[in-house]
């Protein structure tokens, strides 16, 4: 009699295999659903850091286009060795702001990351002094904002 109660893990009672298959395909229908949603956020995240992106580099080629209009307002005659140097470094921001238009952030990361490993000195220089520059526009922006609403 205690054989006909008992189940070994072989056996399984009659109905429980359409219940197994069941809950199998629950399972994987809800592993899909879940895979379908991490692809959508990270295509959202994509998109939206791709926008960003292309501001960002819009905004360093604005730089460059505001150094090299500097340089230009200067006349002819007084031009010298500093309006050269502000020409490469014109030159070498546009560059710039073309790599971070065209290369994908993981790259651009791994890049920024390769970089302060070798150099972290340079590295930690150029982020303070990027982060001066940020700073100094930011406040002459707001400057000039409260400029013009002084003068209305």
């Amino acid at each position: 009699m205690s054989d006909t109660n008992h189940i070994s893990p072989s056996q399984s009672p009659a109905g429980s295999t359409a219940n197994t298959d069941k809950a199998s395909g629950d399972g994987h229908f809800t592993c899909a659903m879940g895979t379908a949603l991490v692809g959508a956020v990270k295509e959202g995240a994509e998109v939206l850091l791709a926008g960003q992106k292309d501001r960002a580099a819009d905004q360093i080629g604005s730089v460059a286009a505001l150094l090299r209009n500097s340089v230009q307002s200067i006349d002819e005659k007084n031009r010298g060795a500093v309006a050269e140097c502000a020409e490469i470094a014109a030159d070498g921001i546009e560059q710039f702001a073309e790599k971070v238009r065209h290369t994908s952030w993981s790259v651009l990361a791994a890049e920024a990351e390769t970089f302060g490993r070798r150099w972290p000195i340079a590295f930690m220089a150029s982020a303070i002094g990027a982060g001066f520059v940020a700073g100094r526009l930011l406040s002459s922006g707001s400057r000039s904002e409260q400029r013009r609403g002084a003068e209305e």
